[in-house]
């Protein structure tokens, strides 16, 4: 059951082009596609997922990590750690099929 006033949908943060920061913890984000609505945002460089109904489709934090990176390439910080290299490479990396 969703929880009152949670989040479901990135619409309408396209046009905040100095967002650095968002913090969009324990919502009801459900697509992966919904981060794709960020891309544009030149600035986003930290963001906070965790609690979100996306990263139950993968069994490791790490594969939540690059998928993140594979939506938005230009984040520095996900969940409060920096990206590693290793994860940078591996969300370039062509997905195992």
């Amino acid at each position: 059951p969703t929880r009152p006033q949670q989040v479901t949908t990135l619409d309408g943060l396209d046009v905040c082009k100095n967002l650095q920061c968002l913090y969009i913890s324990n919502n009801n984000i459900k697509n992966w596609a919904e981060l794709d609505k960020l891309k544009d945002l030149p600035a986003l460089r930290d963001i906070l997922l965790v609690g979100n109904e996306i990263y139950t489709q993968f069994g490791s934090r790490e594969e939540c990590r690059i998928e993140v990176l594979r939506h938005l390439p230009n984040i520095s910080k996900i969940d409060g750690q920096m990206v590693k290299p290793s994860e940078r490479d591996a969300a370039t990396e062509p997905r195992a099929e």
